[in-house]
């Protein structure tokens, strides 16, 4: 879709265009490479697919991706040639971003067992890696959750 700017000189008549993309592209849009990184992880995990080895490698991704987002920002503004800032942009926040593509893979996958202990470490890492509350309280969950505890029990046991 291509809208117009006008030009701030004066007595210019014939408007520049910018292209504001409709579509989704990861290399404009870094969040859509987190959500489809989600949706492969949630589809390898239904029952038709059955598939926690793509799953686990998605969350893999994510994890790494999650780790590079914890610590370099977007530009939250694009300038004009003049650096003058032109066009603001509201960014999700880091937990914004955990919650809508971690919460899914979780709520999905938390009776798989080889999911479980993936994201319990993938967790654990970026907990000693990060200063995010957001990691201490999704642990939290995961070592409530029963797999989980049936996880330890047979660690436990042998």
């Amino acid at each position: 879709m291509w809208w117009p700017v006008w030009p701030e000189t004066e007595g210019s008549l014939s408007p520049k265009y910018t292209n504001i993309h409709g579509g989704q592209n990861i290399d404009a849009n870094y969040y859509y490479g987190f959500r489809q990184l989600m949706e492969v992880a949630v589809k390898a995990l239904s029952p038709g697919i059955n598939d926690p080895g793509t799953a686990i490698l998605s969350l893999q991704v994510l994890g790494h991706l999650l780790k590079f987002r914890s610590e370099y920002y977007p530009k939250h503004a694009i300038v004009d040639r003049d650096n003058v800032s032109r066009i603001f942009v509201k960014e999700r926040t880091f937990e914004e971003i955990f919650a809508e593509c971690i919460y899914p893979i979780w709520d999905y996958g938390k009776h798989d067992r080889l999911l479980t202990m993936e994201l319990h470490h993938i967790l654990l890492l970026l907990w000693t890696q990060t200063t995010r509350p957001v990691f201490d309280k999704m642990l939290n969950e995961i070592r409530r959750s029963t797999m989980y505890q049936d996880i330890e029990l047979g660690f436990k046991g042998t």
